[in-house]
């Protein structure tokens, strides 16, 4: 019968109890655990009067196997496989199965006893938790744990959170390369285009975050597999590519690796931002400088033209700061003079000026007026 007050069999108190009194309540070293043997003579004596081994906490799901797992206290949690404790069974209220906390506790004897006993690995999550112990292995950066549960048939390819996020995922996320490295080796180009629910790649994560050793990985394999740019301008829910995200934190060196991979410049998202765009809304100066360079002058849109649509006021008076200091101490004659610049047209007859007073950039009209726009 559960404790009334803290809804706990005496066999859950006494799992608790060893493995909180075992060094201090850490994890349990191994090396002592013929020492601890004596420790167990209590819950030996409950399992043989029938003391239901399965019988978790009501309030929290708390159970003797999971316990047991997640402290790696490696001779109780034998002692209760023994005695037929669901090795699969989850925890009502949280939804983790022993193996997922083993997983989470870094006690990679627990997985390996539980795996041995056949514990699922590609585990079935109910619907309010998605994650698998494959996930928590990779979140720890346990790389002992996670190459235990590949080789134990863990799927790669499989969603491991209710976010839809595959394991590559989650390892960009975490920042490890040998797993993101490990999973690019083994996965196919396609696999690599797998979208969470943002739409995302691993492209996407790996780019938003400027991870350069991780994008020019990734873009690789993307283009040893398929050779297409189109496979690094895949959009996401709001329309964003790699390339996008770059530039919008501030990654300058990511936004030119994808730029030399073929990301196209022209490719606009659900708000009507190009790469273009965002660096001068992002104030994202040398980026934007870098990618006007690599865009075909097919627009003839020059640098003040974005900055009048979107770019930061400030960074909008370096810009004409520079080209006056420029055009006043080191031009040429025949060189184009700062009105030139202001002044100049697209290929749709609009100079910056009009760009300003369209969008309604008061201060940058005035801006431009004051270097002689007309």
């Amino acid at each position: 019968m559960p404790h009334p007050r803290t809804q706990e069999t005496v066999l859950l108190q006494e799992c608790k109890r060893i493995c909180a009194s075992c060094s201090g309540g850490s994890k349990v070293d191994d090396s002592r655990m013929d020492d601890k043997t004596d420790q167990l003579a209590l819950i030996r004596c409950l399992l043989e009067l029938g003391a239901n081994v399965d019988l978790a906490n009501e309030s929290n799901g708390e159970s003797p196997v999971g316990c047991a797992a997640w402290y790696g206290h490696l001779a109780l949690l034998d002692l209760l496989l023994e005695a037929e404790a669901n090795k699969n069974g989850f925890l009502r209220r949280c939804s983790f199965s022993p193996l997922h906390f083993a997983a989470l506790g870094n006690n990679l004897a627990c997985a390996k006893l539980l795996i041995g006993r056949s514990a699922t690995v590609n585990v079935e999550m109910p619907p309010t938790n998605a994650e698998t112990p494959l996930y928590f292995a990779i979140r720890s950066k346990n790389e002992q744990m996670v190459d235990l549960l590949l080789r134990s048939n863990a799927d790669p390819r499989s969603l491991c959170t209710s976010a839809a996020e595959t394991p590559i995922h989650i390892a960009i996320a975490c920042g490890h390369l040998e797993i993101v490295e490990y999973f690019a080796t083994i996965l196919r180009g396609f696999d690599l285009l797998a979208e969470d629910e943002n739409k995302q790649t691993p492209l996407h994560l790996a780019a938003a975050g400027g991870d350069e050793i991780v994008c020019r990985l990734l873009l690789t394999k993307l283009q040893s597999n398929t050779g297409k740019a189109t496979t690094i301008d895949v959009p996401d829910i709001r329309g964003r590519t790699p390339l996008h995200l770059a530039v919008i934190n501030g990654h300058e060196t990511a936004a030119n690796m994808l730029l030399a991979a073929g990301a196209s410049l022209e490719i606009r998202c659900c708000d009507g931002l190009t790469a273009l765009l965002y660096a001068a809304k992002c104030n994202r100066l040398a980026i934007l400088i870098a990618l006007h360079s690599q865009l075909q002058p097919n627009l003839g849109r020059t640098l003040l033209h974005y900055l009048a649509i979107y770019g930061d006021d400030e960074t909008l008076d370096m810009l004409l700061k520079a080209a006056a200091h420029v055009n006043r101490n080191d031009s040429e004659p025949g060189d184009p003079t700062v009105q030139d610049i202001v002044n100049a047209r697209d290929k749709f007859g609009y100079t910056p000026l009009m760009y300003a007073f369209a969008f309604g950039r008061l201060l940058v009209v005035r801006m431009l007026c004051d270097v002689g726009a007309d």
